[in-house]
């Protein structure tokens, strides 16, 4: 995908720094990573407007790598995997973190919110963004996952419009 011109990677189970820098390895090029060079592809411009040198720099300046973290293991390693030199962005996996957890569903239980309090501290620490999903189309969830500092936030179409639908039909039957 890369090659076609693809600007990032969401690699997932991403569960400790190892399984981060084999992701980094894998998207970026030397220096950064393993990727295998090829500079006369379609996202290098079939090689015909800069020398591989400088596409290479390019692509390694400008291909977001976004480590999924989906697993209680990946979270607890959260300031080893957001230490790693070429993970950009953090994403959290929650449903199956919780699931992993053995909290299926229940993203306030104690334990959930003290583990994923000291992850996003570690992230924050990095200077890295944090990117979490949400089903439902929740504006205090919302503001609460900002302010633990979720700095992207993937909302569902699915969530909001059965969300939207639910209030609709609520409202009708009064």
């Amino acid at each position: 995908y890369l090659e076609t011109g693809a600007r990032g990677i969401i690699g997932p189970h991403v569960d400790d720094a190892a399984a981060a820098r084999a992701l980094v390895d894998a998207v970026k090029y030397s220096p950064m990573g393993k990727r295998g060079a090829s500079s006369q592809s379609r996202a290098a411009r079939f090689g015909l407007t800069q020398t591989p040198e400088q596409y290479y720099r390019q692509a390694n300046d400008d291909t977001l790598v976004i480590a999924l973290v989906e697993s209680e293991q990946g979270i607890r390693d959260m300031a080893a995997i957001s230490a790693t030199e070429g993970v950009d962005v953090i994403s959290i996996g929650m449903s199956d973190v919780l699931l992993d957890m053995g909290h299926a569903g229940d993203r306030n239980h104690p334990e959930v919110r003290k583990l994923l309090t000291e992850a996003y501290a570690h992230v924050a620490a990095t200077g890295k963004g944090i990117a979490a999903g949400m089903k439902d189309a929740d504006a205090g969830q919302a503001r609460k996952m900002i302010a633990e500092g979720v700095k992207l936030l993937c909302l569902s179409d699915v969530g909001m419009l059965e969300a939207v639908s639910r209030r609709f039909l609520a409202d009708m039957k009064q």
